[in-house]
């Protein structure tokens, strides 16, 4: 009897094993085993907005403790991003390898932050599987783009607004602000094109108009473009003539001498035609030397008095607001 209970134990227990053999064995999570994980600086970053900037990911990892009486294979390697953000993904070539790739190519300007997390899995000599994951410190990704264009003007910069009006020969320095506020453009951006005949890169640039437009609605532009944003700013290129006319214009009379105390009135015209007052952003007369006398002269036209004794009076038509403010045009009645 004694040896039948024997025999029973010991077929129970090979019943028992029976029933396990050939079961897969189960992932042990982080048994002692760790991994670190690092992201190298992107380049470029900044970045143009719809333009790629890469950075290294790399890792390391401490083996852990198998089972007693088996081996430990090489770890495999895998990836994962911990971000939503559109347009990020990691390139791996090879999963025996812990080198992977960050490519960014996000096509809206912003900051973004995220990680990723590397993977390592290790199998023993009897199957069992190790686990143990690591993740890099926050990742900073700027992208940037053009938000509008300034112009400069008294010390400072002013937003182009609709369209700009200047005057032949004068050179106007344009600044390109950037999105978002306060980023810094990424080398060699943004770059400046146009019409105007416009072409470099920086965050400022100037233009010298130096070529009439043909009508009122020939516009000289200035673009700057980062990536895939861009702003730019229709010029009209005009000439402003002052015109003196006599009130007592009489055929054949000598149009460089007036007589004193002569009424001349006083006008202007654009080159090209059909360019108005308040596109200019204001016109005003003044007496520059000579005397005579001068009421009002705001609004381009006006009437002026010779003075009574001869003299050589010099008067001038100014810009009294927009882009070419305090510039003038200069008659000599």
């Amino acid at each position: 009897m004694r040896i039948a209970v024997k025999l029973g134990v010991a077929a129970s227990l090979a019943m028992f094993l029976a029933m396990f053999a050939g079961l897969p064995a189960a992932a042990v999570q982080n048994p002692g085993g760790s991994v670190t994980a690092t992201c190298a600086a992107l380049t470029p970053n900044p970045v143009a907005s719809g333009q790629t900037a890469t950075a290294t990911l790399n890792a390391t990892a401490t083996p852990p403790t198998p089972n007693p009486y088996s081996s430990l294979s090489d770890p495999t390697w895998s990836w994962a991003l911990n971000s939503t953000v559109s347009g990020v993904s990691i390139s791996q070539l090879n999963t025996s390898s812990p080198v992977a790739t960050l490519i960014a190519a996000i096509t809206s300007p912003g900051v973004y932050m995220l990680s990723a997390t590397a993977t390592a899995t290790w199998t023993d000599s009897n199957g069992g599987i190790y686990v143990a994951s690591g993740t890099t410190a926050p990742i900073t990704i700027t992208v940037v783009g053009v938000q509008k264009l300034q112009y400069a003007q008294g010390g400072g910069y002013v937003d182009v607004s609709g369209t700009l009006y200047v005057l032949v020969g004068q050179p106007v320095t344009f600044k390109a602000v950037s999105m978002p506020t306060g980023s810094t453009y990424p080398a060699g951006q943004p770059v400046w094109s146009g019409s105007s005949g416009a072409s470099g890169s920086g965050v400022t640039f100037s233009v010298a108009f130096n070529q009439l437009s043909a009508s009122s609605t020939d516009y000289k532009s200035v673009t700057a473009t980062c990536g895939n944003t861009s702003a730019t700013a229709n010029v009209i290129v005009f000439d402003l003539l002052p015109i003196l006319t006599p009130q007592d214009n009489f055929a054949g009379r000598d149009l460089t001498a007036y007589g004193p105390f002569e009424y001349l009135n006083l006008s202007y015209q654009t080159t090209p035609p059909g360019i108005y007052e308040g596109d200019i952003g204001g016109l005003q007369w003044r007496i520059t030397s000579g005397g005579g006398t001068l009421p009002g002269g705001a609004g381009g036209v006006a009437t002026y008095q010779c003075p009574g004794a001869g003299a050589m009076a010099v008067l001038n038509l100014a810009v009294t607001g927009g882009l070419m403010l305090g510039l003038m045009r200069t008659a000599n009645p």
